[in-house]
């Protein structure tokens, strides 16, 4: 059988401030539901300040209370509330945005790398011809530099290395 507790919060007691800084969405919803319209006005800026340090479950959490509050209280008004609104879809937004925006920064460093092993792939290829062979014939250079398959650079690395002259690397880089 559970056994069924609960805890008294004596709001009246219970220091604006503290409220406002603590770590916990419950503590905003308190200090909401225990300020009026003109302190919540004075302390407007810092409890948008408060709540970014929230994540979203907890800013949807004091939204959905404050509307809550509104309505059983009447402490707060309805522009009260299209303010906090604003900034809970404002946070949300910037939210979605560093996701989308990590995500593509993920992609573009993993491009960044693909674009560097290729790079470094051509220039070996290069340096290995031109130190066995001379001058790189300006065809192979360009050939070279279209190739963007990791896995073809790779073979050609290692044909570099074998081919008797530039003409047998020219036939390999053909193929």
């Amino acid at each position: 059988m559970p056994k069924y507790e609960y805890m008294v919060i004596e709001v009246p007691k219970l220091d604006d401030d503290w409220l406002l800084h603590s770590d916990t969405a419950l503590s905003r919803l308190i200090y909401l539901s225990k300020v009026d319209k003109e302190k919540f006005e004075r302390n407007k800026d810092e409890f948008y300040e408060s709540m970014q340090e929230l994540d979203s479950s907890g800013i949807t959490a004091v939204l959905d209370m404050t509307k809550q509050i509104i309505v059983n209280s009447r402490r707060l008004g309805e522009e009260e509330l299209e303010e906090i609104e604003g900034m809970v879809k404002e946070k949300e937004v910037r939210g979605m945005l560093s996701r989308l925006l990590g995500s593509t920064l993920e992609e573009g460093r993993i491009k960044g790398r693909l674009e560097g092993r290729l790079e470094e792939k051509r220039n070996d290829i290069l340096e290995i011809l031109e130190a066995r062979f001379g001058d790189v014939p300006e065809d192979i250079k360009e050939a070279i530099g279209k190739i963007s398959d990791l896995k073809k650079l790779s073979i050609l690395v290692r044909k570099s290395v074998v081919a008797r002259n530039i003409e047998e690397f020219r036939g390999f880089l053909e193929q």
